[in-house]
Parts: structure tokens; C-alpha cells; sequence
């Protein structure tokens, strides 16, 4: 979509695009205003694409407006068309200042326990808001977390959002591992059931990187990220800087690989609520991370696996009686590497090499 073509254009006779704030793949973010109402807004704008594109965005589009939350970004309003010139989808969003949670860790690298644990409590705030709704976020990652003029946290970017109960596959996605490598959980990487208990893993992502500085797996590709996932236990934090046992603890208990294992939103909230306000978290109704049966059992043998993995120092030596279980793997990779290689970067997205990974908030897709 050429900027300069809708520049200072009025989308569906109301909102003036005054100026672009970012763009990825899934569109663009303009700074307008809603000359009806005499306001500022978010203007998301997408090429109209075909019957299914539509019903997607419009699904997005839904699943933020339903749920009303301080610490959710809020949806005016939505639609097709509307742009003189040419065929759009526009989503109007309540304009967010920033800066985007990904902008402040990449100027200050970590944040302090305190901090963290505050913006932890307001992003499960929103995301059980969420889930009670019927809607799994799928990609929590610190470009979709924005502050607003007050300092106060919202979630943002719905793009690849899934309706629990949606049935029609074309919609949600099935099959394939929507959202950012270094902050999906291993059942998203894998293509499998994505349920609420992902977003719950995402966000202890966001908590381990805002507490270490680090994501919590490293590697110089998506594939080696996903491996990792699949197959490997998160660190501890506290293996690599001090805090607090309590929430500890509960990162730990959220990156646990098995979804059946982490605790609900809900739970997560209360125990960061319970530390942010200096008391002890409550009982915790999960097992501990030494308790959990790992989503991938571990082999009693090892497989040998392509050149490319080898090269990354992975283990070389064959097992016949998981040559076949390793051709699938194999072909599961293969597919995430498609599905996971990212489009031309925007001068809003941060490279390929960056640590953190993402696209700024509001796009954040």
C-alpha cells in the first residue's frame, strides 16, 4: 500500500490518515482523527484481499471490541472499503503514545524486579480479560505491549487471535505456528492445540526477558529456537540474576512445556498482584516443574538429523528405531520455517539479528 497515495486521505467519510506510525505484515498503523468525534485515533489499514482475508480481520476486529479492559487496547471501530481510491479494511483503535514494551528493553536492556512484576500484573490483567472472553492472543510479545500517556500497560494487536469455539479451520489458522519464535509456546511451534495456556507461556517469555535481558532460549535461527522449545526445559531466572523465590517459581511454573501443567491467567495474575504488593503468592494449585511430564518424552537413544541442524552443533549419531520419528520432525521443521520466515522488514521492525525480535507496536504482526 503506497503511503503517498492515501496520505491525508478520509477513510469511510470520518477518519483522517494524518500520519504512518508503522508497518509489517499485517498492514499499516496511521496516526489519524475522528473528525466526527473530535479525537485522535489508531487507523489500521489492510488491502482488502480476498473473501477470507476480510473475514479474518473482521474476526480480529470482533475479538478485541469484546472485551473491554483498562489494560486492553480499545476498538472504535471497524470495516471494508471506505478509501476513494482503492479497496481497504481499516480497523480504529484508541491512539497509544508508547513507547512499546520492546522499545523500553531495548534502551534499558532489563528492568528491575519491581517493575517487571508491575507490568507482568497489567498484561495478565488484560489477557484474563481475555480469556474469559473466549479469546487466545497467540502472539504476547513485548513490541504488542504499549503504554499510554498515563503509564499504563495494554495489550494490543489481535491479528492472529483465535475465538475458542471458532470451527471453521480457514479462520484460526489450524495447522500452522502463528505468532513470534522466541515467544511461542512449544505446543504454537509445533502446529498443535493453541489454547489459553499459550498465551500463558508467551508472557512468561516477556517476564524471563524483562527480568534477565535475555530471551530465554538463544539461537542464530527460528529453527534453532524452535528446537529448543520442543525439546529442551527453560532456565531458571534465577540461574542467571537474583529474585525474589516466589516468582521464580511461578516464570518457572509458566514455561513448563506441558500446557496441561501451567497455571490459568487468572492465577498468574493474582500471584504477580499478590508480589507486587509484598505479600507471599497464593497456594498454587499446579505441580512444580520437577513434577511435569515434558510434552516431547525424551529418547533413549539419539537421532541423527539433517546437515543444517548438525552444523548447530546438534547430536549426530542414529537410533533405526527413530529414523522415522526423526523424518517427521524433519518435515515439521521445514514447514515452521515457512511458516515462520518473516516478509521485508519495515523501518519499524528491528533485524533479523536483534535479540528481542518483533515489530513495534501498534502493528506488531
Amino acid at each position: 500500500m503506497a503511503e503517498g497515495a492515501i496520505r491525508q486521505q478520509v477513510i469511510a467519510d470520518r477518519y483522517l490518515l494524518i500520519e504512518p506510525l508503522g508497518s509489517g505484515g499485517m498492514g499499516e498503523v496511521w496516526r489519524g482523527r475522528d473528525e466526527l468525534l473530535q479525537r485522535s485515533v489508531a487507523i489500521k489499514l489492510l488491502d482488502r484481499g480476498d473473501d477470507e482475508t476480510v473475514a479474518r480481520f473482521m474476526l480480529e476486529a470482533r475479538a478485541q471490541a469484546c472485551i473491554d479492559h483498562d489494560h486492553v487496547a480499545k476498538v472504535y471501530d471497524a470495516g471494508v472499503g471506505g478509501c476513494p481510491d482503492r479497496d481497504v479494511l481499516y480497523l480504529v483503535m484508541e491512539l497509544l503514545v508508547g513507547p512499546s514494551l520492546y522499545q523500553r528493553l531495548a534502551r534499558h536492556r532489563r528492568l528491575d524486579v519491581r517493575t517487571s512484576v508491575q507490568i507482568g500484573d497489567q498484561v495478565a490483567a488484560g489477557l484474563a480479560a481475555a480469556h474469559r472472553a473466549g479469546i487466545v492472543h497467540r502472539d504476547i510479545k513485548p513490541a504488542n505491549l504499549m503504554f499510554d500517556s498515563q503509564g499504563r500497560l495494554k495489550v494490543l494487536d489481535f491479528g492472529v487471535a483465535w475465538r475458542l469455539g471458532v470451527t471453521d479451520r480457514r479462520l484460526t489458522a489450524a495447522g500452522q505456528a502463528v505468532g513470534t519464535a522466541a515467544y511461542m509456546s512449544p505446543e504454537q511451534a509445533a502446529g498443535g492445540v493453541v489454547d489459553r495456556a499459550s498465551d500463558v507461556y508467551s508472557l512468561g517469555c516477556v517476564l524471563f526477558e524483562m527480568l534477565t535481558g535475555r530471551w530465554v532460549f538463544l539461537g542464530e535461527s527460528r529453527l534453532e529456537l524452535v528446537v529448543q522449545r520442543l525439546n529442551a526445559n527453560a532456565p531458571r531466572v534465577s540461574e542467571l540474576v537474583d529474585v525474589p523465590g516466589p516468582l521464580d517459581g511461578l516464570i518457572a511454573t509458566m514455561l513448563v512445556r506441558d500446557p496441561e501443567q501451567r497455571p490459568t491467567m487468572a492465577h498468574v495474575r493474582q500471584a504477580l498482584h499478590d508480589i507486587h504488593a509484598g505479600r507471599g503468592p497464593a497456594t498454587v494449585v499446579w505441580r512444580s516443574p520437577q513434577d511435569v511430564r515434558p510434552v516431547v518424552p525424551k529418547a533413549p537413544a539419539r537421532a541423527r538429523l539433517p546437515a543444517p541442524l548438525r552444523a548447530h552443533g546438534f547430536e549426530r549419531s542414529v537410533h533405526p528405531r527413530l529414523v522415522i520419528a526423526a523424518t517427521a520432525m524433519v518435515v515439521v521443521f521445514l514447514v515452521l520455517l515457512a511458516a515462520l520466515e518473516p516478509g521485508e522488514p519495515s523501518d519499524a521492525e528491528p533485524p533479523d539479528d536483534d535479540p528481542r525480535g518483533g515489530t513495534m507496536a501498534p502493528l506488531g504482526g
